[in-house]
């Protein structure tokens, strides 16, 4: 049949040789199997290869129909309507539809639940793309409390050097960057260097990768906490000198701002050295 025939192609990355035979099988079905399920399968299939081969408003409308017809045929709180659900919102994603991704995903959230069980893995995997959605939604507050509580179950269920899990601790890690909370940003870079060099060696890139990020994170928060202690500190005994004590008081609350200035100024070092370790990254420059 020519979905059989054109699986296997999609299945050896062929797909400008797979894609023909997917939509006539779609055709076939239409005009023989249109009650049937094997419509669904053949869109389905061909709605995933368009997606691989970087056709994504193809696929978005294929997805679309599938979706309706499982909706229609087996009702919403189905295992393989979400999975369709699914594919639809991360071709949505890709393309930037974030307003309808974050739509679907939050209907998902609660299908999710209700269907697969909280704690199942493909649930647990779609909550961390559900966050990346908000997050790119400048909802960061929102992303980093969802996570918070997946990588709290992935933990639980996964284990905590799951490759599932340090994909939520490494997003969180975003998520609070994105929110300026470089303190909290720390023990999780720790904790995602630990797990690298625990399960694939001190050598992997990706252990190094870690590595260099931990180091200065670190670093950066360190020197700009003790900088912006040092200036307070300085500040609050030159004016406490000259003033009485309750001016004094007044001048080490306006020198906590001092203190923010600073940790900004901690931000942009942090990200422009993240930028450099990044592009080292890309070029597998490893010292």
């Amino acid at each position: 049949m020519s979905r059989d025939r054109g699986m296997t192609l999609r299945g050896q990355s062929r797909w400008d040789d797979a894609e023909p035979m997917l939509r006539k099988a779609i055709q076939l079905d239409e005009q023989y199997f249109s009650k049937s399920g094997s419509i669904l399968e053949s869109m389905g299939h061909t709605g995933r290869t368009l997606y691989e081969h970087s056709k994504e408003m193809e696929a978005e409308a294929t997805l679309r129909r599938e979706l309706a017809l499982r909706r229609e045929k087996a009702g919403i709180e189905n295992a393989q309507t979400l999975s369709t659900m699914y594919n639809l919102v991360t071709c949505l994603s890709r393309q930037g539809k974030l307003r309808e991704a974050e739509q679907i995903h939050k209907e998902m959230h609660v299908l999710n639940e209700k269907v697969l069980g909280r704690t199942h893995e493909d649930a647990l995997h779609q909550r961390t793309d559900y966050a990346i959605i908000l997050s790119r939604l400048d909802k960061n507050e929102e992303a980093v409390r969802l996570e918070q509580e997946t990588l709290a179950l992935k933990n639980q269920v996964l284990g905590p050097q799951h490759a599932d899990t340090l994909r939520s601790v490494t997003s969180l890690i975003n998520f609070l960057e994105a929110l300026e909370r470089f303190e909290d940003c720390l023990p999780l870079h720790e904790r995602a260097y630990k797990a690298y060099l625990a399960t694939r060696g001190p050598d992997h890139p990706m252990t190094r990768e870690r590595c260099m990020y931990y180091e200065c994170m670190q670093e950066t928060v360190e020197n700009e906490k003790s900088k912006a202690e040092a200036k307070v500190k300085k500040r609050v005994e030159v004016e406490g000198s000259k003033k009485t004590s309750g001016e004094t008081t007044s001048v080490a609350s306006e020198t906590a701002g001092t203190v923010v200035n600073t940790r900004r100024f901690g931000v942009r070092t942090w990200r422009a050295a993240k930028d450099s370790l990044r592009d080292l990254v890309s070029r597998k420059r490893y010292v």
